[in-house]
């Protein structure tokens, strides 16, 4: 039926399938664990449980996933075994994958050939772990509900918000959410002689795929633009020698 299709799509697939079937034998129960955050960064809760992790359990084959170009990846490569985003060796590892852990779910993140994904079906097995990359505060399970995304493990990190993906239609067993705070928090030290102040906002969907213009005229961008030059702020922090430290949302760099 495939071959019968004849796209491009197919054509690439199908050496994959049958690379799939003879490797089956010898990986089939090899135990392949990976680990990420976004395709191009490594700063989150992937790459700190990642650094756990590879001092842990030596029957688990663990690999960290992450762009070759990335300015992350020498550091990657000098923790653990690293395999490049949309390698050769990645997607073929990714069919006898036994977990992605990740600090974004997404499939166009966790997968290395997501517009092909439907070719695959009957062989990627893989359960997810989603590490978060922040804490909920208002209801998301449009986007992080079982039918849409079915985690395998839902780490959350405060009792709230635990308690949340309960009282709103995520729709997982018990068992799938976990109270465990983030693997990021463990790498906190309290530096009690810092005087400083993070402004760390999140992302509005609202402002996906918006032009830059639409950008500046809205809430969030006037909010913040107000609050980072407010001359009071500013003066009050220099007169008690504190740093301001802005932080923006992923989505929002390249708008900066």
């Amino acid at each position: 039926n495939m071959l019968k299709g004849k796209n491009r799509q197919t054509l690439i697939v199908i050496p994959f399938r049958i690379a799939y079937l003879l490797g089956y034998p010898f990986l089939k129960n090899k135990r392949i664990w990976f680990y990420m955050d976004r395709p191009d960064i490594a700063d989150d809760n992937g790459m700190h449980l990642f650094k756990y992790a590879v001092k842990q359990d030596p029957e688990i084959n663990k690999y960290f996933i992450i762009n070759k170009n990335s300015r992350d990846y020498p550091e990657m490569k000098k923790i653990g075994n690293v395999l490049p985003f949309q390698s050769l060796k990645h997607r073929y590892l990714t069919l006898f994958a036994e977990n992605i852990i990740a600090s974004h779910p997404e499939n166009s993140v966790i997968y290395p050939f997501w517009k092909s994904f439907p070719y695959y079906a009957g062989i990627l097995k893989s359960k997810t772990t989603f590490l978060q990359h922040g804490i909920i505060k208002d209801d998301i399970s449009p986007w992080l509900n079982k039918s849409e995304m079915n985690l395998s493990m839902f780490v959350t990190s405060a009792i709230k918000e635990y308690e949340s993906v309960f009282k709103h239609k995520y729709n997982y067993d018990e068992n799938v959410i976990k109270l465990t705070g983030m693997p990021r928090f463990d790498n906190l030290k309290n530096e009690k002689d810092k005087k400083q102040i993070l402004i760390m906002p999140s992302w509005r969907n609202y402002l996906k795929d918006k032009p830059p213009e639409e950008i500046i005229q809205s809430g969030l961008f006037k909010r913040f633009n107000s609050l980072l030059n407010n001359n009071k702020l500013i003066k009050i922090a220099k007169e008690n020698n504190y740093e301001i430290i802005f932080r923006p949302h992923f989505h929002i760099y390249k708008f900066i």
